[in-house]
């Protein structure tokens, strides 16, 4: 079964009625409260099924960072900025591990700040293991905004193109402001009773597509990382960077995969709206 064939068969609708959801036996808000955590597991068990490429993806990636984190921490910091760039690695993996939860839980709306923040650290790292300078301001207290550090990246000596992460801020900044086109209808008293925590389903061509940048993020943040920790690596965790690279062409792969699989579910999508 392919990506899309098994969205369509595995996850519960949208914005199904209460008496669709099997809740009639439940007599109140506090018992469906007490079940929030039943709705985010079963979430998160049909999703997992769906995405384990980029679930396991991730551990890889996550995985490997921590082999690098662990070199590190055989040698002592040999400046502020080599201690920034370590603090920042520690900060965006927090962010980086933490987003597919409510990924996987169909909480899109929570996915989006952990998403930026994750992804606004890892651009300063970026920056900040480039630049001296900018690591002893950030260092110093000063607050450094994403638009210059996308202007400074991409004239370092290992360039990020301005428009791409332009593009990426804009993306993650979509929900981080209660905005009416991310934050659902859900419907409350007219047809649904209750409409908490994952019990709604986020849209399916978001969830691929906050997959595809998870996967973009764990692809650099894993290069900048490995990048960082070179010589340490070389000298303790020699296979590091086999894995490394086999990872990386593991990103490449579900990237694609998860590209096509969006476009043909678009496409459905679309071919269903002009039947209507």
């Amino acid at each position: 079964m392919n990506l899309v064939a098994a969205i369509k068969s595995s996850l519960l609708e949208c914005h199904m009625p209460d008496k669709k959801r099997n809740l009639g036996h439940l007599e109140s808000g506090a018992d469906l409260y007490r079940k929030i955590p039943y709705f985010a597991e079963t979430r998160r068990k049909e999703l997992s099924i769906i995405l384990n490429r980029v679930i396991s993806l991730a551990h890889s990636y996550g995985s490997l960072v921590a082999r690098a984190v662990w070199a590190l921490g055989n040698v002592p910091p040999k400046s502020r900025q080599d201690v920034v760039v370590r603090d920042l690695i520690a900060d965006v993996f927090d962010f980086l591990y933490e987003w597919p939860r409510p990924l996987l839980e169909g909480r899109l709306h929570v996915a989006f700040p952990l998403a930026r923040r994750a992804y606004e650290s890892l651009a300063l790292l970026a920056a900040c293991f480039q630049d001296a300078s900018i690591a002893e301001r950030w260092d110093q207290g000063e607050q450094i905004g994403n638009a210059e550090i996308r202007k400074a990246l991409s004239k370092m000596p290992f360039p990020e193109s301005e428009e791409s992460l332009k593009d990426l801020y804009k993306f993650f900044s979509k929900a981080t402001h209660p905005n009416r086109d991310l934050i659902a209808e859900r419907f409350l008293g007219d047809g649904n009773r209750f409409v908490l925590g994952s019990i709604t389903q986020s849209g399916l061509l978001l969830v691929l597509d906050h997959s595809m940048h998870l996967v973009d993020m764990w692809f650099w943040f894993g290069s900048v990382v490995g990048f960082i920790a070179k010589e340490p690596l070389e000298e303790s965790d020699p296979s590091f960077f086999k894995d490394y690279f086999a990872t990386a062409r593991k990103a490449a792969e579900i990237k694609k995969w998860l590209g096509e699989s969006f476009n043909k579910l678009l496409e459905k999508e679309q071919a269903s709206l002009r039947t209507d």
